[in-house]
């Protein structure tokens, strides 16, 4: 079975901007967007995890405060989420991690799906109509 098949939730390639930074530790009362200190692209994105193109090596375990450039209408959600796999990209400069989102707010929630959902019917439709 492969990892695609295990997910709860579909995932759509998106090439997103994000901003992000480590949030292992988020002292009360700092704005939580004052961590969002690097970016990176989002690969792909789901309900429950997304896949980022990121410039560092950045240990399995750590928790991050990530910011999507999502649709203007959807906003930009600050999602918590940990690194559960890693690998590094063909271009030897650049690392592919997988994050796994954690105790997201099913409003956000609600809004990745249905950007996932509209990219997969606009992929569709461009496929049909070209093929």
């Amino acid at each position: 079975m492969s990892v695609e098949n295990r997910r709860a939730f579909c995932r759509a390639s998106s090439n997103l901007p994000v901003r992000y930074g480590v949030a292992d530790y988020l002292p009360e009362g700092k704005r939580r967007e004052a961590l969002l200190t690097r970016r990176g692209v989002a690969l792909d994105i789901g309900g429950g995890g997304a896949r980022l193109l990121i410039t560092e090596d950045i240990p399995i375990g750590t928790t991050l405060l990530v910011e999507f450039a999502l649709p203007k209408v959807m906003g930009c959600p600050l999602i918590l989420g940990e690194v559960v796999r890693k690998m590094r990209h063909q271009s030897g400069a650049h690392w592919i991690i997988g994050l796994r989102f954690i105790n997201v707010e099913q409003h956000l929630q609600d809004r990745i799906v249905e950007f996932v959902f509209k990219t997969e019917i606009r992929q569709q439709l461009r496929k049909h109509r070209y093929s």
